[in-house]
């Protein structure tokens, strides 16, 4: 029950997250937090956040236009981990009932540190979502992103496969900025539903 405190540009590129004093104190003095002190610090929650929206392109796009993001986050286990995300304007379609831009995205990742062999080896991926984006009101309405990695980990002699499949679905259910604490109790009861 701590804020978390983001800050992004215009097209919506993170620029900034921080967590509340209180937090980050909890985070140092925790034992259990202390090898993932890496996970929670500034920059790797601000590569975390920049995974999870889109940074619109400067220029006005056509449909079928695309563009990329880019991301590094550390992982205690595999090391620096690069997330190049692929986003292509889809066009404006009706979803829910009003007209959206539509945005598709398909992303890989892979080693970031190319000095230090990781332990972790990706055998395969797929990895591919949508983002409604209202262009009225210049924000996201809804985003979903479906990720399958098969990997492969070596530890000494032996070696541990893994598939991992997440489904992460985001959708706007009120307008906090308008103080309305209505949306924010359904936002919590939908998000259970998720």
């Amino acid at each position: 029950n701590q804020p978390v405190y983001l800050t992004l540009d215009p097209r919506g590129k993170v620029l900034d997250v921080r967590l509340s004093d209180e937090f980050s104190q909890k985070i140092k003095e925790s034992p259990q937090y202390g090898p993932l002190a890496a996970v929670f610090s500034r920059d790797n929650l601000k590569q975390m956040a920049s995974m999870n929206t889109i940074a619109l392109p400067a220029e006005p796009v056509n449909k079928g236009a695309t563009w990329q993001q880019e991301s590094v986050i550390t992982d205690p286990i595999a090391g620096k981990q690069k997330l190049t995300t692929t986003y292509r304007y889809d066009g404006m379609e009706e979803h829910d009932g009003r007209q959206l831009a539509k945005i598709s995205a398909t992303a890989t990742i892979a080693s970031a540190d190319e000095k230090k062999a990781s332990p972790l080896t990706i055998k395969d991926q797929k990895l591919n979502g949508v983002t409604w984006f209202d262009r009225t009101q210049g924000r996201i309405v809804e985003m979903q992103m479906t990720t399958k990695i098969a990997s492969e980990m070596a530890a000494g002699q032996n070696k541990t496969e893994q598939i991992m499949f997440t489904k992460q679905h985001m959708k706007l259910v009120g307008n906090a900025a308008a103080g309305d604490a209505g949306p924010k109790k359904k936002a919590s009861k939908e998000a259970e539903d998720l």
